[in-house]
């Protein structure tokens, strides 16, 4: 898709549309199928916030899919080959891949609104089209992957 190119992304957003009410309708209480609409939310949202809503929401999210992707990476669930694979269609999508991470993304993230009884879930890729909810994954691991996505987040 190229930028500028309203019919390409017109018929994107039409897809994506169609594919979340199907997922949506397979899984109305997010009791598994749904989930995998969260992957890259959990940091996307907080860079969102942190950021003061000055990287829109769907850059924001890109960039927490590429560190989801590096989080399951670093974590041994996903080959190292995954995420150079969505980093190209991201890029081909003009989204960023990248991104200096505030460090007040921290706070943010432990306020996400899919966490349980106080511990953060992570929906990583394992493969393409296969994820895993991962919860309570250590601080280290966090900050590694943020440093993959281009910035310490100290």
């Amino acid at each position: 898709m190229r930028a500028g190119d309203l019919g390409a992304l017109l018929a994107a957003v039409t897809i994506a549309a169609e594919v979340k009410a199907a997922i949506v309708s397979q899984d109305p209480r997010e009791a598994g199928l749904r989930e995998l609409l969260n992957f890259g939310h959990t940091m996307g949202h907080a860079y969102e916030s942190a950021s003061g809503y000055r990287v829109t929401h769907g850059e924001a999210i890109a960039v927490g899919m590429v560190y989801a992707t590096a989080l399951a990476e670093l974590m041994g669930l996903a080959s190292p080959a995954l995420r150079p694979q969505l980093e190209q269609l991201l890029e081909r999508a003009t989204l960023p891949t990248r991104a200096r991470l505030p460090s007040a993304v921290w706070s943010f993230v432990l306020r996400d609104k899919k966490a349980r009884a106080g511990k953060l879930r992570w929906i990583l890729p394992r493969r393409i089209g296969r994820f895993s909810e991962v919860i309570d994954v250590d601080e280290r691991a966090l900050r590694a992957a943020a440093r993959v996505v281009g910035g310490r987040a100290a």
